[in-house]
């Protein structure tokens, strides 16, 4: 009968909502990873998220870690081959077709953007 449900439906549509959600294929993906290698050192930023959490990693360290929903600039220092440098990883959101954006800069210049 449409309109009724009985236990077994009410059970079934709990338990439906109760499983953690898993997804198959990458453009349904809340988690859109970024990676970039630069001299052999490795960061790792997230596109977007459907926590808000924002983590970057430099060779595996968590170096940032914010709450957004629109994005944040994420800034860090490290020592490579005996220099200081300075890292700025900028995530945002790009509206046309709601996906993040991501762009990475090493001391200012620019080596990394999706947008």
């Amino acid at each position: 009968m449409r309109g009724r449900a009985n236990a077994g439906d009410l059970s079934t549509f709990d338990d439906f909502f109760a499983r953690p959600l898993s997804f198959s294929s990458p453009a349904a993906d809340p988690i859109s990873m970024k990676t970039l290698i630069h001299n052999g050192h490795r960061i790792d930023a997230p596109g977007s998220s459907l926590t808000g959490i924002e983590e970057v990693r430099y060779n595996g360290e968590l170096m940032s870690s914010k709450w957004s929903i629109l994005g944040a600039n994420h800034e860090f220092d490290a020592v490579e081959n005996g220099e200081a440098v300075q890292y700025k990883v900028a995530i945002g959101t790009k509206w046309h077709g709601f996906r993040a954006t991501c762009k990475i800069f090493r001391n200012g210049e620019l080596l990394f953007s999706d947008c």
